[in-house]
């Protein structure tokens, strides 16, 4: 469950990331974003990043099992995963960088994983959505793990507040000073 007051969140539980991470966290939204990603797509991948990788492309060496900010690996469990995705990944130049990684992602779900998307979309909360990536796109043991699923709550929550539609000037709806002086000057009466 979501708490939130005016001030901020109520508790770490209900708030995963770290104010000290969440620019990290909100950046990563924004350059799936700026990929064409729909931001609810977007936070519940980066919600899945924290709990993996607390947003640090390099945090594993290319000879461990899972590397980068999803922790791709080649094996989903006993069976292999599409692709080897680890390996496609590591291949790459500069492959611990986050750039690489946020087009890998990209890559990833206009190709093998396409289907993720609609599915993430029809999500009835980002809770869910952020559930739907861990088990059809990273693959992970711990689908339903509170950390992922509140931090990408916390961080679609964030990046709405900050990327609120501002409404248009309307210059009908504003007083304005009008210059009178064509009509003269007002007339008093005297009873």
């Amino acid at each position: 469950m979501k708490i939130q007051t005016f001030k901020g969140w109520l508790n770490e539980a209900a708030a995963p990331v770290p104010s000290t991470m969440i620019e990290d966290g909100l950046e990563i939204v924004q350059g799936l974003v700026d990929r064409g990603i729909d931001p609810k797509v977007a936070a519940a991948l980066a919600g899945n990043m924290w709990q993996e990788s607390k947003f640090d492309p390099a945090v594993r060496p290319e000879s461990a099992t899972y590397v980068g900010l999803i922790q791709w690996g080649d094996y989903l469990g006993k069976k292999q995963g599409p692709g080897a995705r680890k390996t496609n990944l590591i291949t790459k130049p500069n492959w611990k960088d986050r750039e690489v990684q946020l087009d890998y992602i990209k890559n990833e779900l206009d190709g093998a994983y396409k289907s993720v998307v609609p599915a993430v979309m029809s999500a009835p909360t980002i809770q869910k959505a952020a559930e739907i990536v861990a088990r059809k796109y990273e693959g992970c043991a711990d689908p339903t793990n509170p950390n992922r699923l509140n931090s990408a709550a916390q961080l679609y929550s964030e990046w709405n507040a900050l990327n609120q539609t501002k409404p248009a000037f309307d210059p009908a709806q504003v007083d304005q000073a009008t210059d009178d002086s064509a009509w003269g000057d007002p007339e008093t009466t005297q009873q």
